[in-house]
């Protein structure tokens, strides 16, 4: 799972580098929607395991929730600019 997101990150960063960021096309513009895409997937199941399955304190459900929050608002703001 994690390297999914550091290959997605690797191709909008060589896009940015190639320039091809200058006015950003319809690809990098799918990459990266489909990339928050993704995010919200992962972190809609991940919170559900983080809270109910395993041993983990208040303060670490709590600051994977608001991470995953954060990755869900970046989401929407990207799906719906």
């Amino acid at each position: 799972m994690s390297a999914s997101f550091v290959l997605g990150a690797l191709v909008v960063a060589a896009m940015v580098w190639r320039g091809r960021a200058a006015r950003p096309g319809i690809a990098l513009v799918r990459i990266v929607w489909l990339l928050a895409a993704w995010s919200t997937v992962v972190w809609a199941s991940r919170i559900t395991d983080i809270a109910m399955v395993g041993d983990h304190t208040i303060a670490f459900v709590a600051v994977h929730a608001a991470i995953g929050s954060v990755s869900v608002i970046l989401w929407v703001i990207t799906a719906f600019r």
